[in-house]
């Protein structure tokens, strides 16, 4: 545990995207969020980044695509003043590195999240939206140990935080018939594995975790020490990624879309343009797709998802709550 507290944070700054929403100006959502940060050893004492988001005045608010009235406009800012003093005063108590900037204009997830990556200075970061919390420990693997596993195997390019929209992927996923090439790919990548490893390494993690054992998960843990699952999306919810990856990999290019011959940019949600084009060619291409992304999920307890939604743009404060339940 000491490594955790030594090093993380030299190596990794969490990001943290957020925007008007009808719980404003209170910051419990948020709080709720950050403060699910100390539940991972020694991710509350690394760099955050808050960036906040602008809007545009409309007559009737629709917050997820950055429309408010003047009024959610005035919460807003006490909002973010709130939340302001709150890092300052972490800053200087802790001693901890705590930045926030305001955007002038509404800009989207991908600008902002873009210029978050210019303003870090760690070469890893774990991007976060204001509304996804830790809801457990992690279970005999660290986050140290993430980028550790991706430090050494570039190929992995991603590793998400499991929450119940990518649990049970290989069941609900790879299963399916539009992925018959993908299975026999990977299925053929283990098996090469198996023999040059040695059949014997194999049946004795069979032995260790069960029949039931996902072979994604077995074959991931002895290649790479981690329990990862393979991903054919780019999930904007919790994760972790080299900053240089979104940089010169997911904002400095293009990405062609084999099925449709179409090219797009990443311009607003990232699991918008490039999750999509990932799961057309990884369903057409299969592992030659796939290694062009390297995108995984950590499966450190595969029955128990550790990040979850809070929902926004519906988040009741406490103190709304007890007035509903009274009323």
């Amino acid at each position: 545990m000491e490594k955790e507290e030594q090093f993380l944070h030299q190596l990794l700054t969490v990001i943290i995207t957020t925007s008007p929403v009808k719980s404003n100006p209170s910051t419990e959502m948020i709080d709720a969020v950050r403060e699910s940060f100390k539940l991972i050893e020694g991710l509350w004492k690394c760099p955050q980044i808050v960036v906040a988001d602008g809007y545009r005045l409309v007559d009737k608010s629709s917050e997820k695509s950055g429309k408010v009235t003047p009024e959610l406009a005035e919460r807003y800012k006490a909002f973010l003043s709130n939340l302001e003093r709150q890092l300052e005063e972490e800053k200087r108590v802790y001693g901890v590195e705590r930045k926030l900037f305001k955007k002038e204009t509404r800009c989207g997830f991908a600008e902002n999240l873009k210029f978050s990556l210019t303003a870090a200075k760690t070469p890893f970061v774990m991007v976060v939206q204001h509304d996804q919390a830790f809801f457990r420990p992690l279970n005999g693997v660290s986050i140290m140990d993430v980028l550790y596993t991706m430090i050494n195997h570039e190929e992995i390019k991603y590793i998400g935080l499991m929450s119940r929209s990518d649990q049970n992927y290989d069941k609900r996923h790879y299963s399916l018939q539009d992925y018959q090439l993908f299975r026999e790919d990977y299925s053929m990548f283990i098996r090469d594995f198996v023999r040059h490893t040695g059949s014997r390494n194999w049946q004795e993690m069979v032995s260790t975790y069960g029949e039931d054992y996902s072979k994604y998960l077995l074959y991931t843990r002895m290649k790479y020490g981690l329990p990862l699952m393979p991903l054919d999306f780019w999930y904007d919810k919790p994760h972790v990624v080299k900053r240089d990856v979104y940089l010169d990999f997911v904002f400095g290019q293009t990405h062609f879309n084999y099925q449709t011959g179409t090219s797009v940019e990443v311009t607003n949600f990232v699991e918008d343009s490039l999750g999509n084009v990932m799961k057309s060619n990884i369903k057409r291409h299969g592992m030659c797709a796939f290694n062009l992304y390297g995108c995984y999920s950590l499966y450190d307890e595969p029955d128990v998802p550790l990040v979850g939604h809070l929902d926004g743009r519906h988040f009741l404060t406490i103190e709304k709550k007890r007035q509903l339940h009274s009323s």
